[in-house]
């Protein structure tokens, strides 16, 4: 995909076997864009601790790997899991 919107980068780095493993068991039914959304943001709340870091440019697979991270990182992980589904995120 050449969409920056879609696009893995360095912190959104859903091309990471840890984050397709993620994204692959949340996608087997094909949901929605909006159930997967709903889905992917289940899954972290149950899963992932949140903790103090100031660490603002890990990749999500690291997050992932860590099980645990602020909120920015948390959200880089949503973000990472929407754009492998190929839900478009912001570009700045």
């Amino acid at each position: 995909m050449d969409d920056a919107t879609v696009k893995a980068t360095a912190i959104l780095d859903y091309d990471n076997p840890c984050v397709q493993e993620i994204l692959l068991r949340l996608g087997a039914a094909r949901p929605s864009a909006r159930e997967f959304i709903r889905l992917a943001h289940g899954h972290l709340s149950d899963v992932m601790r949140p903790i103090y870091s100031i660490a603002e440019t890990q990749p999500a697979s690291e997050t992932f790997r860590l099980n645990g991270g602020s909120c920015s990182q948390r959200m880089a992980c949503l973000e990472a899991l929407a754009r492998g589904y190929g839900i478009a995120t912001r570009v700045r």
